[in-house]
């Protein structure tokens, strides 16, 4: 098990990778590096333990587009959701959004309104940013979690394949994100948006710069 000094180091590593040498593309050449750094900062848990081990109390707040108003709408109206993303990366200096389809709507007059909708962001703690949904195919919701290890394990660096170390559950998540990464609504594949939105929403997190800062006071 790493020490303390080790742990704070390799998320010092990491963060500062994200920071200063992840560009605004997405390549498979990128996520093969990436994934698996966003797998270790977040489904494995390292990064809260280094906040609680940088003298910090609770968890690190993070600020990201948020799906929670179409989900409403979705629970309220019976519609179902045919693709939504959160979104938030810049990419070649444009920020692109909150993205949803419908399969149907409750009435004319929300379809329009949900049309010309801004994108809204929220505030959350670690924990539930990981498990917010990131991307909804066919009305069922994946978690960014899932997002990240969709990615590690089937174009990033570990190569572990859905078939291994994966709940049923998540296999099945699999599936629709292999139908997401077929869609090209912002000109590549969505998951791979994802990734890049998740780890820009946590390198621009205000508590992640001042955990990044405690570390290189330690």
């Amino acid at each position: 098990m790493a020490t303390i000094d080790e742990l704070l180091h390799i998320i010092l590593r990491d963060l500062d990778y994200l920071h200063e040498k992840w560009d605004q593309t997405i390549e498979e050449n990128s996520l093969r590096v990436t994934s698996p750094i966003l797998r270790r900062l977040l489904v494995e848990g390292i990064l809260q333990r280094g906040w609680k081990a940088a003298g910090f109390e609770k968890e690190p707040r993070v600020t990201a587009f948020s799906l929670t108003p179409d989900i409403r709408y979705m629970e309220q109206t019976k519609s179902v959701i045919a693709l939504a993303w959160t979104g938030g990366a810049q990419v070649k200096g444009m920020q692109m959004a909150n993205f949803v389809a419908f399969s149907n709507y409750g009435t004319d007059e929300d379809a329009k309104a949900l049309s010309t909708r801004e994108g809204r962001e929220e505030t959350l703690g670690l924990r539930a940013f990981i498990e917010a949904p990131s991307i909804i195919v066919k009305g069922e919701m994946i978690p960014r979690r899932v997002v990240i290890k969709y990615i590690v394990n089937t174009q990033g660096g570990a190569h572990v394949g859905p078939s291994k170390h994966v709940s049923d559950e998540e296999q099945r998540q699999y599936r629709r994100l292999d139908e997401a990464k077929r869609s090209r609504s912002v000109g590549f594949p969505v998951p791979f948006f994802e990734l890049l939105s998740i780890g820009q929403a946590l390198i621009r997190s205000e508590d992640i710069t001042r955990l990044r800062e405690r570390i290189k006071t330690l």
